[in-house]
């Protein structure tokens, strides 16, 4: 039986994850051996093992590790907000910003897209949906308060929700590839894009 969880073995479990996390998003899923998060992190594979069973559970962990970091540091400060609009123009500032400031985040995500077979199976697939559906209903939520308070034109949320979600990964993924965008200022693009066309027009 495994001993209670206690500060050292939470800082094990992190440094395998951070350090999980950098190789994934250097080297992929299948570049990555557990060899070298052992060697990483100065661990034998023995107690990684006893952490994660396998390389596909720390992967599918990562996931859940990144997503719980995103809640956060981008959602969680929304919830002090009463104002939608400035909380969704929060929200697409923070959310990219999240990505900027950390890029092993971002590399992460593009690696685990590109490899297809391990991203997309069934566990790290469920995962994904679900931070999609968590994010949309987010979304839905504030754009419907919106409405509801003459801020926003009267527009179906959930397409809403979607056409922003689809630009935050869409400017997010261009960036992965080409280094010269600025994710700062892409956020002011797609704030002033977004508002300029939902906004109601003040008479």
């Amino acid at each position: 039986m495994r001993p209670k969880n206690n500060k050292s073995t939470k800082d094990s479990r992190s440094r395998i994850l951070y350090a999980a996390l950098e190789l994934f998003s250097k080297k992929g899923y299948v570049g990555t051996s557990i060899d070298d998060i052992a060697n990483k992190t100065k661990m034998t594979k023995g107690a990684i093992y006893w952490h994660f069973n396998d390389k596909l559970d720390l992967y599918a962990t990562i996931h859940e590790f990144v997503y719980d970091e995103y809640k956060r540091r981008v959602i969680e400060p929304l919830m002090g907000l009463n104002d939608p609009q400035e909380k969704l123009e929060r929200l697409i500032v923070k959310a990219l910003q999240f990505y900027r400031d950390d890029p092993f985040i971002s590399s992460f995500y593009a690696t685990s897209f590109h490899e297809g077979h391990y991203a997309l199976s069934p566990k790290i697939l469920s995962k994904i949906k679900e931070v999609y559906r968590e994010d949309r209903e987010l979304i839905s939520q504030i754009i419907l308060d919106g409405i509801q308070r003459g801020q926003f034109l009267k527009l179906d949320p959930k397409v809403v929700a979607s056409v922003l979600v689809a630009s935050l990964d869409g400017i997010l993924m261009q960036s992965m590839f080409e280094k010269e965008i600025d994710l700062d200022i892409a956020a002011r693009a797609i704030v002033l894009i977004f508002f300029k066309g939902l906004e109601t027009k003040v008479q």
